[in-house]
C-alpha cells in the first residue's frame, strides 16, 4: 500500500534531540485543489496544463485493484500508459538523475525488496532483497541509492546507503527513532528525512556522511516526505499541522525558516515533487474517506494553478518528475 500518512509503529529508544529553527506556518499563499479536482476529475486526463513535454512518473493500481504498476504520463495529462505488468506491486518510485532507470521498492510476497528497471519498464533487476526496505530515492550522481529498512519485530526503520548496483550497504543513522522518506540534496552534500518519535514526526537534515543533524520542523502533526527544489534553497513536504488528520502541501527555506502552506482544502495530498525547471509541484490528492481513489495532481511552486491529471478512479499516488 501507499504509505501517505505515517501512522504510529513501534518506536524504541531515545528521542532525537537537535536544534531546530523557527517554523512560522503562514496560510497566505496556499491554493484549493478542491475546485480543481471537482472541475478536472469530471472531466477527461487531457487538460491542458502546460504546453511542453515534461513527463511525471506514477503507480497507479488502475485495473488491477490493490496491484501497483509504474505509469508514466505528460504533464499535462495525455497519454498515461502502465510501463509494467503482472501481479506484483511496484512502490515508491524514483527516477535516476539522467532518466534512464527507475527504482522501486516491492512488498509483493516472493517479490520482495528494491528493483531498478530501464525507464520503459524493462530489464528488472534486483538490487536487495531486503523484503523491507522501502522508498528507495537517488544520489544525485546517480552512483547511490539511499532507502529505509527495519530489522523484524518492535524496531524502528532506519536509513542506510548503497551503491546503485546493491554493493556495499552502509547504515547512515545509528539512531534509535522511525526514519525514512529520505532524499539528497541536489549536490549530494545533504540528506533530508523524517523522523518520528512520542510526539509526531517531523524534518531533519543530515550531511551525507551522517554528521550534523538538524531538525527544521516542530510544528505538531505529521511533517513528511521531504522533495528539495531543484536549486537546493527549498523543501516541500507534507503535513497534517493544520487538521491533525488531512495532509497539506507545505513549502520551507532549506534551513527551516519561512514554512507555508501551498494547498488549503478538505482533500489529503501527499508525495510533492519538483518540475526540473522549479516551476511546478505535482503530488497525489484523495479524499481521506475513500483512500482507493487519488489522482495526480500539478501546480504552480507557489500554490496557483492546481489541476488534477489523471481522473480513473483508481489509487494513483507518488509522481516523480523526469529529470
Amino acid at each position: 500500500m501507499i504509505r501517505r500518512i505515517v501512522l504510529t509503529v513501534a518506536v524504541t529508544g531515545l528521542v532525537l534531540v537537535a536544534c531546530s529553527d523557527d517554523s512560522t506556518s503562514s496560510g497566505s499563499t496556499a491554493a484549493s485543489t478542491t475546485d480543481a479536482a471537482e472541475s478536472t476529475i469530471a472531466e477527461s486526463t487531457t487538460t491542458t496544463l502546460s504546453p511542453d513535454a515534461a513527463q511525471l512518473l506514477y503507480i497507479s493500481d488502475e485495473g488491477q485493484p490493490g496491484v501497483f504498476q509504474l505509469w508514466v504520463v505528460n504533464a499535462d495529462g495525455t497519454d498515461a500508459h502502465a510501463i509494467t505488468s503482472g501481479p506484483n506491486s511496484h512502490l515508491h518510485p524514483s527516477w535516476s538523475p539522467d532518466g534512464a532507470k527507475i527504482v522501486f521498492s516491492s512488498d509483493t510476497e516472493g517479490h520482495q525488496g528494491l528493483f531498478v528497471v530501464n525507464a520503459d519498464g524493462t530489464g528488472e533487476v534486483q538490487v536487495s532483497a531486503d523484503g523491507r526496505a522501502q522508498s528507495p530515492s537517488w544520489s544525485p550522481d546517480g552512483t547511490k541509492i539511499v532507502y529505509d529498512t527495519k530489522a523484524p519485530g518492535p524496531y524502528p526503520f532506519l536509513l542506510y546507503v548503497m551503491n546503485a548496483d546493491g554493493t556495499n550497504v552502509v547504515k547512515l543513522t545509528p539512531r534509535d527513532n522511525d526514519e525514512y522518506s529520505a532524499a539528497f540534496s541536489p549536490d549530494g552534500t545533504k540528506l533530508a528525512f523524517a523522523v518520528q518519535d512520542f510526539e509526531g514526526t517531523d524534518i531533519y537534515v543530515i550531511n551525507a556522511d551522517g554528521s550534523g543533524l538538524l531538525a527544521l520542523t516542530d510544528a505538531g502533526g505529521e511533517n513528511d516526505q521531504p522533495a528539495w527544489s531543484p536549486d537546493g534553497t527549498r523543501i516541500a513536504f507534507m503535513s497534517t499541522r493544520d487538521d491533525g488528520a488531512h495532509g497539506q502541501i507545505y513549502v520551507m527555506n532549506a534551513d527551516g525558516t519561512d514554512q507555508h502552506a501551498l494547498t488549503s482544502d478538505p482533500l489529503h495530498h501527499a508525495y510533492p515533487s519538483w518540475s526540473s525547471d522549479g516551476g511546478r509541484i505535482a503530488f497525489d490528492g484523495g479524499d481521506t474517506a475513500d483512500y482507493t481513489t487519488f489522482e495526480i495532481y500539478v501546480m504552480n511552486a507557489d500554490g496557483t494553478g492546481a489541476k488534477a491529471i489523471t481522473a480513473n478512479g483508481a489509487d494513483d499516488g507518488v509522481p516523480v518528475w523526469l529529470p
